[in-house]
């Protein structure tokens, strides 16, 4: 019964933050202000006490962290969670994280993307002496020299097409 319960106790807590808009990198965030990856046993308490989380839901949970030197990781929330919410059923017949989720990722909204890449495929800058494939001409290399080659523009056509399939 020990995996139904911590699976239940899980899910609780996450539903409990979940219904506050919360999520659990949120929470993290909240707590480890310095972003060290980690929180105190008592930073962890006290953070999800002033959630509303009762003291007795807290206590249970953290039977199920491993909490080495009195530090909570990150990854072992994160863990925990992501096995409560992969579980396919409850035996017990209660809603699943995997039932609640849904929702709230339908109400969260990006709101910018950031991306960082190369460029993609371009003409050198100039010519170079040594190298005699390139053209010569001054014309060539002022309306092409450092811009994008036909394969270049290609590559960033995709790139388009993958951030605004996978973002928009």
């Amino acid at each position: 019964y020990k995996g139904i319960f911590r699976r239940l106790i899980v899910e609780h807590i996450l539903f409990q933050l979940v219904k506050k808009g919360i999520t659990l990198r949120a929470l993290f965030h909240l707590m480890d202000k310095r972003s060290f990856g980690y929180v105190t046993v008592e930073v962890f308490r006290q953070v999800l006490l002033t959630q509303g989380i009762k003291d007795d839901e807290v206590t249970a949970l953290m039977d199920f962290v491993d909490i080495p030197g009195g530090k909570i990781r990150y990854r072992d929330l994160f863990d925990l969670s992501r096995r409560a919410a992969d579980d396919e059923c409850d035996p017990l017949g209660n809603e699943s994280m995997r039932s609640i989720m849904p929702q709230f990722d339908q109400r969260r909204t990006i709101v910018s993307v950031v991306c960082i890449t190369r460029h993609g495929a371009r003409f050198p800058l100039k010519t170079f002496p040594t190298v005699t494939h390139w053209p010569v001409r001054p014309e060539f290399w002022e309306r092409y020299g450092g811009k994008l080659t036909p394969t270049g523009v290609i590559q960033h056509e995709e790139l388009g097409r993958t951030l605004a399939w996978r973002y928009v």
